[in-house]
């Protein structure tokens, strides 16, 4: 069983096949991001493109990280990234791996998934922001969140990297977003099989 995402496309492959619906696809096509899609450039798209690969260079570190050869454009948000791990005692398991649901068949690609000390039973599902946090990231790691399987106590957290290099974290606890996030699947779905 392979699930691939083409980076440039951000198309997902399930067995061979291109996945129809992804997290985000849903959440656009829904109408959930509103006019946050609007707001979605190539330019602010290469910048949380470039912060996330300094980021993931900060987590996959082992010993001491040179901030100093990140540009300066982007330093200040991945040392908000670094001071929230610290604060949290974050430990990195996954790093934007693509997960895929069989039975939804739906894709997305949390950006992490890890545990906090002393904690390490409960599982987080976080996601980096470079912008401010809206209401549609609850839906978003709700559905990361059951994209990633997780049988044991967990939490989502939205981590907005300010250029202030200080993180903003808003964790999501409402219990009914996976049901809401389902709503707008089912209804992008009829959508598509029932207008033309």
């Amino acid at each position: 069983m392979t699930l691939t995402l083409d980076p440039a496309t951000h198309v997902y492959t399930w067995q061979g096949k291109p996945v129809r619906d992804s997290v985000t696809s849903v959440l656009r096509a829904s109408g959930a991001m509103g006019e946050d899609v609007a707001h979605y450039t190539d330019a602010s798209a290469a910048f949380g493109s470039a912060v996330h690969h300094y980021c993931r260079r900060y987590d996959e570190w082992d010993g001491d990280f040179d901030f100093d050869s990140i540009p300066d454009e982007y330093r200040p948000r991945v040392l908000a990234w670094k001071r929230w791990r610290e604060r949290m005692d974050f430990r990195v398991v996954q790093i934007e791996e693509p997960l895929y649901n069989p039975v939804l068949q739906l894709a997305g690609t949390p950006d992490v998934v890890g545990y906090s000390i002393p904690s390490s039973e409960m599982i987080v599902v976080v996601d980096r922001k470079t912008g401010p946090i809206r209401p549609w990231h609850a839906l978003q790691l709700a559905a990361y969140l059951h994209l990633a399987d997780v049988s044991k106590r967990s939490r989502r957290i939205a981590v907005e990297l300010r250029d202030t290099g200080e993180p903003n974290a808003v964790e999501f606890t409402d219990r009914h977003d996976w049901n809401v996030f389902l709503a707008k699947l089912t209804s992008v779905r009829w959508n598509r099989e029932h207008t033309t």
